[in-house]
């Protein structure tokens, strides 16, 4: 009987380190990082919106430019 559960002992001791070191080499041999796909119309869909943004910016700073200027030249 002792000899049975010594037996069951390592069998279940041998399975559980082959699963770690398994699990481990798994782990270890895969990569870290995950290839993207870039979608090269959402890509220029974002740039024509970045510069339409910039172009409003540049629009509104000289708007806002001008009111001041004009309120220094009212103030005076």
């Amino acid at each position: 009987m002792k000899n049975k559960k010594t037996f069951i002992f390592i069998v279940l001791a041998l399975a559980l380190t082959s699963v770690l070191v398994f699990v481990f080499l798994k782990r270890t041999t895969t990569p870290r990082y995950q290839y993207a796909y870039i979608d090269v119309q959402q890509l220029v869909q974002a740039y024509n919106q970045t510069e339409e943004f910039q172009e409003l910016y540049q629009k509104i700073n000289e708007e806002f430019n001008s009111f001041n200027h004009a309120l220094q030249e009212e103030a005076d």
